[in-house]
């Protein structure tokens, strides 16, 4: 039931990404419009330094995590990848190079698709950052003259228009993603229970110890910090009242 949750997991996100790609490609067509550098008093740059250290968080777990999976086998004797029934007619180095590959190409995957779903959630974000910044940089009371008054005016036009930009990027965002989240938090918490179920066995092993440790602090990881914590940065800006 465990691998059934993680392979789950991450062919949901495939999935999602594959049957809604005329929407991603929208998405990723509006990111090369943003703004290409920051604006003084922007929190962007410190929303990419967050996005960085969560990412090299998520990684060292999930990699861990990945090899305890791969290396019980080759630690507990008897033992497979995915806790199946061994099948007495294929040999054992046969079944575990076939579990070995299936089991990399899928945490590369979900590696690729956590990033790449987390990415897009920060640059918006950076992105409200850098116009709100841009916003309270307006000072009307420098305004002396008309010459003053329409040079603030196509500013703020200009800015306007930027946000309702930013808000189709972020209607796109939640249409892609809102369901796959929702989905994805009953799946993760069922993951956790079964890591707590299987810690709680008697017979448990100090690989199996190590490896649901690195799960649980994985998906805690994965879930919170890769998309929890920007896409509640990324609200927090676009309600940021700037004037």
């Amino acid at each position: 039931m465990e691998s059934i949750g993680v392979f789950s997991q991450i062919w949901l996100k495939i999935v999602v990404l594959i049957t809604k790609r005329d929407k991603i490609r929208q998405v990723i067509t509006k990111t090369q419009k943003f703004w290409k550098n920051d604006i003084p008093g922007s929190g962007n740059s410190e929303l990419l330094r967050l996005l960085h250290k969560a990412t090299n968080i998520f990684l060292t777990y999930i990699c861990l995590s990945t090899c305890m999976f791969l290396f019980k086998p080759l630690l507990v004797r008897g033992t497979t990848i995915y806790y199946y029934y061994p099948i007495q007619q294929i040999p054992w180095f046969v079944s575990y190079a076939i579990e070995f590959y299936v089991t990399v190409v899928t945490m590369l995957l979900v590696i690729g698709c956590n990033l790449f779903i987390s990415v897009l959630i920060v640059i918006g974000a950076g992105q409200f950052s850098n116009l709100n910044a841009k916003i309270k940089q307006l000072d009307i009371e420098k305004i002396k003259d008309k010459e003053d008054l329409q040079i603030c005016m196509v500013e703020l036009s200009g800015d306007v228009e930027y946000h309702d930009f930013l808000i189709e990027y972020v209607k796109l965002l939640d249409d892609i993603f809102a369901k796959l989240f929702a989905i994805l938090m009953a799946i993760v918490t069922a993951l956790l229970c079964m890591n707590m179920y299987v810690l709680s066995q008697p017979n448990t092993q100090l690989v199996d110890l190590i490896r649901c440790g690195t799960m649980v602090c994985a998906l805690t990881t994965e879930f919170l910090f890769l998309y929890g914590v920007p896409a509640q940065t990324l609200m927090d800006e676009v309600v940021t009242r700037c004037l």
